[in-house]
């Protein structure tokens, strides 16, 4: 007898027309389900449910999933940023060479709920599941099913960037879209953080350079 469960959050759901959909796996689903084996779907070898009305879900194995959510996210491009970083100089008044050094020296770190919660440029904190998820894309225009379809199988995906000011408030530069499919999948993700933390290092590196030419000129 084989102790595959589902777990609450999304999984597949097949549709009378034979297509595979991502839903969230309601409670009454969780709690009836029965497994009758596995099968791959859209290249992702899932577990599949018989529920009580009939309906069959599919998922991946929790350790599956907890062992791949970090990898999922990737470093962006610089030459695929450049359009965003320059409405951000624009926007900000910031010069644009400045924000492009910053970006490449940014960490990738993940997206705490506090800082979500704050973000500017952004619909997506209060998320609570994939219908609302496409209702709130459809009204910003954007399209979340591709990214949808790229958290269920686990395809990497370049992280949102998010630029905090020097009053420590942070807005979202580019990957609304993501914020958007990852709250609904309750997936925690991965952001490149242009942080005012390194903005000031950089400032005091370079004053206290500047305060040893000086001292050292000045003999």
């Amino acid at each position: 007898m084989s102790d595959e469960k589902l777990s609450s959050g999304a999984g597949y759901f097949l549709n009378d027309d034979g297509e595979w959909e991502i839903k969230n796996i309601p409670n009454d689903v969780l709690k009836n389900s029965k497994y009758s084996g596995y099968l791959t779907i859209n290249g992702v070898k899932c577990s599949v449910f018989d529920s009580h009305d009939g309906k069959q879900w599919a998922q991946k194995t929790i350790d599956k999933v907890s062992s791949k959510v970090a990898s999922v996210w990737n470093r962006p491009l610089l030459d695929e940023e450049k359009s965003d970083l320059l409405k951000l100089s624009e926007s900000e008044g910031v010069d644009l060479n400045k924000l492009i050094e910053e970006f490449k020296s940014a960490r990738m770190v993940s997206l705490g709920d506090e800082t979500w919660s704050r973000l500017e440029n952004t619909n997506s904190f209060n998320i609570k599941n994939i219908e609302s998820a496409r209702k709130v894309s459809k009204l910003s225009g954007d399209d979340v099913e591709p990214i949808l379809q790229s958290l269920g199988n686990e395809t990497s995906l370049p992280a949102p960037i998010v630029y905090q000011r020097d009053d420590g408030s942070v807005v979202l530069v580019c990957g609304n879209a993501r914020l958007i499919a990852a709250k609904a999948m309750k997936i925690t993700p991965k952001v490149i953080f242009m942080s005012n933390a390194d903005r000031k290092k950089s400032r005091v590196s370079t004053l206290f350079d500047l305060a040893v030419r000086t001292a050292f000129y000045d003999k």
